[in-house]
């Protein structure tokens, strides 16, 4: 007989085969969208099912919360549009109305100028002050939104203004808004970034409140208004894109989000096998047999001793007209890590549930790979597995071959994300790919070292660290590159191995887990990035909610991928 899980997922995939999708399909916590264009030549975005997992995840009390966003671009002026709200972002340092608001400043009698020139209104970066409009504006409100210094302005800066904005337009239960095209070059960057933070200012994670019976409230329609712009099918591509990222952004936070007794490693790998199926991925999925078989015994030995067994996730996307670089992403999956024999204090050890952040900003990925049907072959690796105390887990001082041969003595079993990298790594070099990037939340000395604010780069080709830094200045996912000398190298040796997992304490620890990944990739160009700092845990900001996962590593990835290709 088969087993329920098995057979909920067979149904599932079954009833998503049937379904016929105009254009593409997305899947989030909030907004899900699925895209198409209407008669007008806008975009709509629509819910097709509120679920970054599979229906028998959520609990018999969840109720699904159903939101429609619909996106334009419009060549009318900003104070024509016929919507609740006007978003306009005004700059710390300007004397003088800008040209795109001007027309909004006339229509309300020059209120905007007399604020900024008596102070009653600083536009400091993500300051906000909700006016109302006089009689005959189609709009009934005017939110002024700080821009910080214009000099100052970035892609990053423009997603969290609109963040503000709209998060202020949802306070005042208003269901419709308009925006400017915020003016940056490159335009691609600007425009996705204030998309993005339209989506994601409105990011929430409710799946398991059971005393919220009310409708999530939500901006349905936003427009951003181009009047200047003729080639308003550009900034529709450069819309979409943002729509892309900021959807894969939410995917992966729905999956961060999740709790470890919901999101054990067979139910990781089940997320990514229904997303792949439903973004046009291929994907494999080896159990612990296929592991034993393939020799990936770090992987196993990091698992063995909880009752979820691990599992190695493969996903591919591989466009029929491939003219791209060949690259291979890897993600840390560690669902919950208790730090098994070598156990971690109780306390936050409920964040735990974080330590999958690299597996899920590399789905989210791949999955934007596909969504914008990106140019490169792109592979997705996940070892994932539970880490946590038993009978039969590996004990400080066990020794233990990999999967390319090399002998690890692990001397610290709370050290285990650089254990089921390792293997994923030299499978990845095997494969002769252009780059190899991973992503994990590996060391507490990472976020010691940068904080809440950048991920730490480390790697072996100065070219790939470049496209990387400069992705990460891009995307608003900033990284910053910490050492990897040579004099380093004796942090990682061991007296009865060829390596040793955990290097002396309080020293280098960052660089120490990229030492011990280096050996791994061979001579392929790597880049390895400790997102511990930032996948969860940071200052709250108008698109991250605090104590929420970030998703980080999304934008980053995707971000790198469209460079490979410019």
């Amino acid at each position: 007989m088969m087993p329920p899980i098995l057979l909920c997922q067979w149904i599932h995939r079954l009833c998503r085969r049937r379904i016929k999708l105009q254009l593409c399909q997305w899947q989030t916590s909030f907004p899900p969208f699925q895209c198409a264009s209407d008669k007008a030549g806008a975009l709509s975005y629509g819910n097709l099912r509120n679920s970054g997992m599979h229906p028998f995840f959520a609990p018999a009390t969840f109720r699904e919360r159903t939101a429609i966003m619909r996106v334009e671009v419009r060549r009318e002026p900003l104070c024509n549009q016929d919507v609740d709200a006007l978003i306009v972002p005004v700059f710390e340092d300007s004397n003088a109305p800008d040209e795109g608001w001007r027309l909004v400043d006339r229509e309300v009698g020059g209120l905007i100028s007399q604020l900024l020139k008596t102070g009653e209104f600083r536009a400091s970066a993500n300051r906000v002050m909700s006016l109302h409009t006089p009689a005959g504006m189609p709009a009934g409100r005017v939110i002024l939104v700080g821009m910080g210094k214009r000099k100052a302005m970035v892609p990053r800066t423009t997603c969290e203004a609109f963040g503000a904005a709209i998060r202020k337009i949802r306070e005042l239960r208003k269901e419709s808004a308009a925006g400017l095209v915020p003016v940056g070059r490159p335009a691609a960057d600007f425009v996705s970034a204030a998309v993005e933070g339209v989506v994601l200012g409105q990011y929430e994670y409710k799946r398991y409140q059971t005393n919220d019976t009310e409708k999530l409230q939500v901006v349905e329609r936003f427009v951003l208004a181009a009047p200047d712009r003729k080639d308003t099918r550009s900034l529709e591509k450069f819309t979409r894109e943002g729509l892309v990222k900021a959807d894969c952004v939410a995917f992966a936070r729905d999956l961060q989000n999740a709790p470890a007794n919901d999101l054990a490693p067979q139910g990781l790998a089940a997320a990514a096998e229904s997303m792949a199926d439903e973004a046009g991925l291929s994907c494999e999925v080896w159990d612990d047999n296929d592991l034993r078989r393939w020799g990936m015994n770090t992987l196993l030995a990091v698992g063995q001793g909880s009752s979820n067994a691990p599992r190695f996730v493969l996903l591919k996307h591989e466009p029929k007209r491939n003219n791209g670089p060949f690259v291979i992403l890897a993600g840390k999956g560690i669902t919950f890590d208790s730090g098994g024999i070598s156990l971690k204090p109780g306390r936050d050890m409920d964040e735990m549930k974080f330590d999958m952040s690299g597996a899920a900003a590399v789905m989210g990925a791949l999955r934007a790979a596909a969504d914008l049907a990106l140019p490169a072959q792109v592979w997705g690796l996940i070892p994932a597995a539970e880490n946590m105390p038993g009978g039969r887990s590996t004990r400080p001082g066990d020794i233990v071959k990999t999967y390319s041969g090399k002998t690890v003595e692990i001397t610290n079993t709370d050290a285990e994300g650089r254990l089921v990298l390792c293997d994923a790594l030299a499978y990845a070099a095997e494969q002769k790919p252009d780059a190899i990037v991973d992503v994990a939340t590996l060391t507490g000395a990472c976020v010691v070292a940068l904080g809440h604010v950048a991920a730490g780069m480390m790697g072996n080709d100065r070219a790939l660290m470049d496209r990387m830094k400069e992705a990460g200045d891009r995307s608003g996912d900033r990284v910053w590159e910490l050492p990897m000398w040579d004099a380093y190298d004796e942090l990682v040796k061991s007296k009865f191995a060829d390596l040793n997992n955990a290097g002396p304490p309080r020293i280098a620890g960052a660089i120490c887990g990229a030492k011990f990944l280096e050996p791994f990739v061979g001579e392929v160009p790597w880049v390895h990035l400790d997102v511990a700092g930032t996948a969860w845990g940071g200052t709250e900001t108008p698109t991250t909610p605090k104590e929420l996962g970030s998703g980080f590593g999304v934008r980053l990835l995707t971000r790198y991928l469209q460079n490979c290709n410019e």
